[in-house]
């Protein structure tokens, strides 16, 4: 009954691995001889109302990890790298070829938004940041043997459909380098992919 009910609650919106456990969690009776441990990076306000530690405050109960491992330590223990320490902002400029000939008026910051989302999805842009990437990795991490040789990169984009266009132009350029190296794809399972049809073809074929 609880686990069928739970199940029920959950149709209404795409679960996530952590929701999944965190419902299965609620479905059943805790035992109380019995220790409960999540393992998360990102850990919720759910989650760390059943596994964390409950802590008073003035107005309401906080939940804080029964136990954390930060990135700092980590960092510091030599587990991971510092992905910051050469973080280097790139700057971009664009403008307007030509104006509407009634020449409307918008407002500032939504029309700077739908603009910087075109030129950032377009995919000559795109193209040109994979190569810089592509050709910065073989220079200071492929051909340095950084970690023994086992270095890796990592691009996070904005929205699946950005990185289904970078992906592509990594594959691509990564071919006419006759390159060894070699681009992978995690995308989520029940994730809806926007864009046109083709896209969402692609998508659903890499997952």
């Amino acid at each position: 009954m609880n686990m069928a009910l739970s199940a029920a609650g959950a149709e209404a919106d795409e679960e996530t691995v952590e929701d999944s456990i965190n419902r299965i969690m609620e479905s059943r009776k805790m035992l109380p001889n019995a220790s409960y441990f999540a393992f998360t990076a990102t850990p919720k306000n759910k989650t760390l109302e059943v596994f964390g530690e409950a802590v008073p405050a003035a107005e309401a109960v906080r939940h804080r990890p029964f136990h954390s491992y930060t990135m700092k330590q980590a960092i510091q223990e030599g587990f991971i790298l510092d992905v910051l320490q050469n973080y280097t902002p790139v700057a971009s400029y664009y403008r307007l070829a030509a104006t509407a000939e009634d020449d409307p008026e918008f407002d500032v910051s939504k029309a700077n938004k739908k603009l910087r989302r075109y030129v950032e999805s377009h995919d000559h842009a795109i193209r040109l940041k994979a190569e810089i990437m592509v050709d910065h990795f073989h220079a200071h991490v492929l051909a340095k043997q950084k970690i023994g040789g086992e270095a890796r990169a990592m691009v996070v984009t904005g929205s699946i459909e950005r990185a289904i266009q970078y992906f592509l132009a990594f594959r691509a350029y990564l071919h006419e380098r006759k390159s060894p190296v070699r681009c992978h794809r995690r995308l989520l399972r029940r994730t809806r992919i926007p864009g046109p049809q083709s896209l969402r073809s692609f998508a659903a074929s890499l997952t």
